[in-house]
């Protein structure tokens, strides 16, 4: 689901970058995060002290942890972590996709069949997935 963390004027570019490497009737398979996903997401801010260290660092630190959801689908889960050497910040973007919005990026970059499932083993796609696998073909 890596897709979904680049900013559009990147997606833009990779799509185009990927039709123009493929052969004719080549095939393009990738998939993102759906709402469906982040359905219980939400804007909070959390603070948390790891006295054993933990996921961020092996030493002792305090973890700020703010998620927020902007607009069209964009989600942010933003960390600051500060330790008694240290502070650093992580921001972490996302963005969920549905069949129309994903398939939409994929006509603008120039694929015409694409199939859509629930993940990329090719389970049939429910509304209720979380993942979004699509099947992008360059047209022969």
């Amino acid at each position: 689901c890596d897709y979904g963390v680049m900013p559009p004027t990147v997606l833009k570019s990779l799509l185009e970058k990927v039709y123009a490497a493929l052969k004719p009737g080549g095939f393009f398979l990738l998939d993102a995060f759906t709402p469906a996903h982040y359905g219980d997401f939400q804007d909070r801010l959390v603070a948390s002290y790891e006295k054993a260290g933990g996921f961020w660092r092996a030493e002792a630190y305090l973890c700020l942890q703010k998620d927020k959801i902007y607009p069209g689908g964009v989600y942010l889960e933003g960390y600051t972590v500060v330790t008694e050497e240290d502070c650093q910040n992580y921001n972490l973007w996302n963005q969920a996709f549905t069949q129309a919005t994903l398939g939409e990026e994929l006509a603008d970059g120039g694929f015409g069949k694409v199939d859509f499932f629930a993940n990329v083993k090719g389970d049939p796609w429910q509304e209720s997935s979380e993942t979004l696998c699509a099947l992008a073909k360059k047209d022969s």
